[in-house]
């Protein structure tokens, strides 16, 4: 997982920002969306709209895993606030973002929850899938064809 620059910890965050609207992560080898999807959808929505995005010239894209989203979070950042790199990032809301990993409540039947990364307390969460109301934000996320050099292959994320 990359840290904070400002921790001096090991794998400090590092991000290239060279291709019009996308940044990857060279920690983990991950290529996101420079900026947010336009709106707010449900889980099912969100994940049709990242499959039919083509930012940066670029197909594959899905909606991320808790793990995944989660390694943006900037825990030195105070909250509540934007808890993600803002120059790498810029105008990303304190929000709560979908995730693709299913929130396995104890029914044990098919989950109607999702996991959520809230990016304003650096928390995750979990939300109906749909349903009344349900409008969460979305960054997408593709595999880059370049793994970041302490990472392993997945699913070992």
């Amino acid at each position: 997982m990359p840290n904070p620059v400002a921790s001096a910890l090991p794998n400090p965050a590092s991000y290239d920002t060279s291709v019009a609207g996308v940044v990857t992560d060279t920690v983990t080898g991950l290529t996101w969306q420079q900026t947010t999807a336009p709106d707010t959808y449900d889980q099912p929505t969100a994940a049709s709209w990242c499959m039919n995005d083509r930012t940066g010239g670029m197909s594959g894209w899905r909606l991320p895993t808790v793990t995944e989203l989660s390694s943006l979070v900037d825990f030195t950042v105070p909250f509540p606030g934007a808890t993600i790199d803002e120059a790498a990032f810029p105008g990303t809301t304190g929000d709560k973002f979908w995730t693709s990993t299913p929130y396995l409540g104890p029914s044990g039947g098919p989950p109607a929850n999702a996991f959520v990364v809230d990016l304003g307390y650096g928390r995750t969460d979990s939300s109906p899938v749909t349903g009344d109301g349900v409008a969460i934000r979305i960054r997408c996320v593709v595999p880059s064809a370049v793994r970041g050099p302490r990472c392993y292959p997945p699913p070992q994320f």
